[in-house]
């Protein structure tokens, strides 16, 4: 370790793998001798003396500068709003020329997922500024080395998802829809990993074709799931809007039918009944529209067209 005569003792810093020292107080000198093939954070805090040793600052630090760099790494995930949808690409690994999209996955880029990102190889270094009285603190990982570590943990979360959500076997709606939602919490950190690993090494989860046919896998299980929950939601949303028409409150009954379509749509079971409640309110009104006083008759049908405008059209045409 060098020396240099200043009037205080000023030590410089020898970096791993690099053949000369730098100074952490120098920001220009720090980003030229590493910033090229490292990510990296300096941090310079002043030295606390009180109620404090050295040691337990820089250990405080060190968490610091950890969850500095993650935040830093994750940032350079080019989305203007991360609490919007994105897009995962996975290419069609059967197209020679790769030009189709075999996938496009919206999901919500959690930018929270900084405890998830590994850095088990990176340096962590302190220097004592004794003239300005800082403490200066930096890490640094190796680009290459902090890439290979995001992507070999991407494919064991994602191997390890895939295997829990195989090994589900229950049906009843609410253990299975607990369950869902943990898997759909992974399954976005997950792709939140992916997205950081396609921003920073481009092309690398496209050319993995086991991750690829992993990925597929997991949507298609998650798929399945969702279709047995809302299978089992449907059934019970079709009965209480048949209720509310067995209980003669028609609008709301029809106002059910209507969201159920927008939710399930071109569902034929949805469509019949519909039509069959549409049935039972106009066999109920029939003696009314049918009465011999006309301005009962007529506040019949009005009161009908409130429920569903095509009665109009059907009275009036005959």
């Amino acid at each position: 370790m060098k020396l240099i005569i200043t009037g205080i003792l000023v030590f410089l810093i020898p970096f791993i793998g690099f053949s000369q020292d730098v100074d952490l107080r120098n920001e220009t000198e720090v980003d030229a001798v590493i910033g090229q093939d490292n990510y990296y954070v300096r941090i310079i805090q002043p030295m606390k003396i009180v109620n404090s040793s050295t040691q337990d600052q820089k250990n405080k630090m060190e968490v610091e500068l950890k969850s500095t760099l993650a935040e830093k790494i994750i940032s350079k995930v080019s989305i203007a709003n991360t609490s919007r949808s994105v897009q995962l690409n996975i290419n069609d690994s059967n197209d020679a020329k790769n030009n189709s999209s075999k996938e496009q996955i919206n999901f919500e880029f959690n930018s929270n997922i900084k405890s998830d990102l590994t850095f088990s190889e990176a340096k962590i270094v302190f220097q004592e500024d004794n003239k300005k009285f800082n403490l200066i603190g930096l890490i640094y990982i190796d680009k290459a080395k902090f890439l290979e570590q995001n992507f070999g943990k991407i494919k064991y979360e994602i191997n390890k998802l895939v295997s829990e959500v195989s090994s589900i076997v229950t049906k009843e709606p609410r253990p299975l829809q607990i369950k869902y939602n943990e898997f759909s919490k992974s399954k976005n950190n997950i792709y939140s990993l992916i997205e950081v690993q396609n921003t920073l090494e481009p092309g690398r989860v496209n050319d993995d074709v086991d991750l690829v046919t992993k990925i597929s896998t997991l949507e298609n299980r998650l798929t399945d799931m969702l279709i047995i929950l809302e299978s089992g939601q449907f059934e019970k949303q079709l009965v209480a809007a048949k209720d509310k028409l067995h209980s003669k409150n028609f609008r709301e009954a029809l106002v059910d039918f209507d969201l159920l379509a927008v939710k399930y749509p071109g569902n034929s079971t949805l469509a019949s009944e519909r039509e069959a409640a549409l049935n039972a309110i106009a066999d109920d009104y029939k003696d009314k529209v049918a009465s011999n006083d006309y301005l009962y008759a007529l506040e019949s049908i009005k009161a009908l067209e409130v429920i569903d405008k095509s009665f109009i059209e059907k009275y009036f045409e005959t």
